[in-house]
């Protein structure tokens, strides 16, 4: 597998100059090695509680929903295919708002939230065994339209989902039990929502902030909402105005201690990483901001090392052809980059991506052009 870092930067000159500055650090940021499978038309990932082993979520080829687990061997510097399970059907195209999310939990399951063939919310958990095969728990389903959802972990055993029809914007807590059940655990909190586009993070087990985009002025509108077993209550709303009047992806990373970073793909081209703070009373400010960092169609965000990563499709080419950037950010500053010349996608092709931090030094993405083969990588990040 191709692939470059900072020396790649000085070689492209110009072209590259145009679009990022590289970084001036000592910190290493490289793609180690990776692997490929069938073609996809939406793609999420996530890390499990078994060491090194990490499952991708994706709308194969037939538009369902196929969960594939990976082990990462450092041993070997492989990326191996273990078990897969293919449940349900997810219409649609990768144009648009997210439809599909996983998260790992507990006992190396994980839950998928995706939107059905009714346009419905169904959420799913999966168990997966030590040679990694997958097996079927728990699912529920809430019988009400949506047009685009976000899911987060608060802990071993629950998650909250955050979902929009394009007026309301919803979010919900679910208790997830050993045995892979899944059950709403109190009531919804609701407000409206003039946009399609929403995300959610867990800076707590007893605390979420989520967020909505607002197309005029043109910003985010996030909620900090305490969580108990029988309510979602709000504690604090702020405005962040980008002067964007579009968007395209809101991707929130819990980095511990309240702090949450924010990646969002504004006015198209742009990629906004943002890191906030909200204290145990819901009171969110602002730490850090880059809003200029260009970036096309696709962005998914982790954590390496304590540190923001994001993973997303730029323009290195000389053609107009879309690499895999991916950078590591240091307050507002990105402080590590390398590029995969490995993968490509154009701007037409609606390109895809997701990531997930594995512990310690190491991150894994799943990238795809729309309607391609789904791009599986490991990258390692040194300080």
């Amino acid at each position: 597998m191709n692939f470059t870092t900072n020396k790649f930067c000085a070689i492209a000159g110009a072209v590259l100059a145009t679009f990022a500055a590289t970084p001036a650090s000592a910190a290493n940021l490289a793609l180690s090695y990776g692997t490929t499978a069938g073609v996809v038309n939406a793609v999420a990932v996530a890390a499990l509680t078994t060491p090194n082993q990490f499952v991708t979520a994706v709308r194969n080829s037939n538009l369902d929903l196929e969960a594939i687990v990976w082990f990462n061997n450092t041993a070997t510097s492989q990326v191996q295919r273990l078990g897969s399970f293919t449940s349900g059907n997810i219409p649609g195209s990768a144009a648009g708002p997210p439809t599909l999310s996983v998260v790992g939990i507990a006992n190396n399951q994980f839950v998928t939230a995706f939107e059905n063939e009714q346009e419905a919310l169904e959420l799913i958990v999966f168990s997966v065994d030590s040679s990694g095969n997958i097996a079927r728990k728990g699912s529920v389903i809430v019988a009400a339209p949506i047009a685009s959802l976000a899911l987060t972990a608060l802990d071993g055993a629950h998650v909250a989902t955050v979902t929009t029809n394009g007026a309301t914007e919803t979010a919900t807590l679910w208790a997830v039990d050993p045995l892979g059940n899944i059950a709403q655990q109190g009531s919804s909190w609701s407000v409206d929502d003039p946009s399609v586009i929403v995300g959610v993070v867990a800076t707590s087990s007893s605390q979420i902030v989520v967020a909505q985009f607002v197309p005029n002025p043109g910003g985010i509108m996030m909620f900090s909402l305490s969580v108990n077993p029988s309510s979602l209550s709000l504690q604090d709303a702020v405005f962040y105005n980008t002067g964007y009047a579009d968007n395209g992806v809101i991707d929130m990373l819990a980095l511990g201690g309240g702090n949450f970073a924010m990646a969002l793909e504004n006015g198209a081209t742009n990629l906004d990483i943002a890191q906030w703070t909200v204290t145990t009373a819901g009171v969110m400010s602002q730490l850090t901001d880059n809003r200029s960092y260009p970036t096309i169609n696709a962005v998914g965000l982790a954590a390496v090392g304590g540190l923001p990563f994001t993973i997303t499709a730029t323009f290195p080419g000389l053609f107009g052809d879309l690499f895999l950037e991916a950078n590591v950010w240091g307050g507002s500053a990105s402080v590590a980059m390398a590029i995969d010349t490995d993968f490509v996608c154009t701007p037409d092709d609606g390109c895809i991506a997701s990531a997930a931090g594995l512990g310690g030094t190491q991150v894994a993405t799943a990238s795809a052009a729309a309607g391609a083969d789904l791009h599986v990588d490991i990258w390692k990040f040194q300080e």
